[in-house]
């Protein structure tokens, strides 16, 4: 099982890299589908087949958190840019 949490993990960090909330939505849905499906083939019990179903959305969402993350510093660093500090919503750096 812990292949299945592995597996989601990278899957989560990829998307996070290179797509957005609906190919996450997309990944959950085959996740759970994935993991259930394992699941009953393995004749796990159901119990069983849950929690590793919740912890694979778990993975699978956590580490497309990191993975966007990942993406916006990488971006940020291609052009120059840092996060600027003391600024907050609503607020525009330019015009005060």
């Amino acid at each position: 099982m812990p292949w299945i949490f592995a597996a989601s993990s990278v899957a989560g960090l990829v998307l996070g890299c290179l797509y957005r909330a609906p190919a996450l939505l997309a990944a959950m849905i085959a996740a759970a589908m994935l993991t259930i499906g394992i699941g009953m083939a393995s004749s796990w019990p159901f119990r069983l087949t849950a929690l590793a179903a919740l912890g694979a959305l778990a993975c699978l969402q956590i580490s497309y958190l990191v993975g966007l993350a990942v993406s916006t510093l990488v971006h940020r660093a291609r052009r120059g840019t840092r996060p600027e500090a003391g600024l907050t919503l609503g607020q525009d750096r330019h015009h005060p």
